[in-house]
């Protein structure tokens, strides 16, 4: 029977089974947390509220955003949007724990910069960007809700201001500052029937994607389509998973590409891009993280 597969066609026939399974989302998820911030209002009030600059206006959000780029690793972001005066923002919900999120967020501004410097541009052409990187955890173990980073002079402390901007937010431990904390709180629970003054559009856009029929079919047919893309990608994932396995144990040994592909019999160019993926991982080497983040980029190469 169909109908007790959860995410089937069967399970998510009627409105009601539908809305109960998206009022069990909140914005600690990816797909959930994009398609709220997709709302320019809503995009801008987050925006507003982690930067102290009330008066910033937001002109454009693109979410899912893909930057392909042909001789190094190919990104997707959750969310890039463009404010009145150029300013990039690059927001990325990350609930889930992983090995170095500052290197994640040092290839999203080296993908974000070669993506808007066209070939001759002068290089004060770049945009000032700010990267906003939201976590489960506090990772930097500070017992801070929030983190503001800037590249300074080791000696003195002058800031160097070469236009990025890291903010590192977490939902482990609370803020000083009462209206991020309210916003961070809110995102792990985002209540539909929450109310507030100070992010009225955030919560005016949950409440439409849980609680609206057109909203709760709308959300629910991108979580039909996802889950559809992760049983396709589970199948093909389920013998690479082996191969990534195979080829860690050898990178622990010391061996080359080269040398893995002649014990394996399989193409160089095929072990050479799980072991550049791999590099990442040591010295662990999870062969599941790092078969995700190979099918990662094959996404973001087909979107491009």
């Amino acid at each position: 029977n169909n109908r007790t597969i959860p995410g089937s066609p069967a399970y998510l026939r009627t409105y009601e089974e539908q809305r109960k399974k998206v009022q069990r989302f909140n914005l600690t998820s990816d797909v959930f947390f994009g398609k709220v911030l997709e709302d320019k209002k809503a995009c801008e009030e987050v925006v507003r509220i982690l930067l102290g600059k009330p008066e910033l206006v937001v002109k454009d959000v693109k979410t899912q955003y893909s930057i392909r780029n042909i001789e190094s690793h190919s990104v997707i972001l959750d969310i890039l949007a463009e404010d009145a005066d150029g300013t990039l923002i690059n927001i990325e919900m990350q609930a889930y724990q992983e090995a170095d999120s500052p290197r994640r967020v040092r290839s999203y501004q080296a993908n974000i910069d070669v993506s808007y410097l066209e070939k001759g541009m002068p290089y004060e052409r770049l945009p000032e960007l700010y990267i906003i990187y939201i976590t489960g955890k506090d990772i930097f173990q500070d017992k801070r809700g929030i983190y503001y980073i800037e590249r300074t002079v080791k000696d003195s402390g002058r800031v160097v201001d070469n236009g990025v901007h890291e903010i590192y937010a977490n939902l482990e431990y609370p803020c000083e500052n009462e209206e991020i904390n309210e916003l961070l709180v809110y995102m792990k629970k985002s209540d539909s029937r929450y109310q507030t003054e100070l992010f009225p559009n955030v919560v005016r856009k949950v409440r439409f994607f849980k609680e609206k029929e057109e909203g709760v079919k709308n959300m629910c047919k991108i979580l039909e389509e996802e889950r559809q893309l992760g049983v396709e990608q589970g199948i093909e994932q389920g013998s690479e998973v082996k191969l990534v396995s195979q080829v860690c144990k050898k990178l622990i040994k010391g061996k080359t590409p080269e040398e893995i592909a002649e014990d394996l019999e399989e193409e160089v160019s095929v072990i050479s891009e799980i072991c550049k993926m791999a590099s990442g991982f040591a010295p662990d080497y999870d062969a599941q993280k790092i078969c995700q983040k190979i099918f990662e980029q094959r996404k973001a190469a087909a979107a491009g």
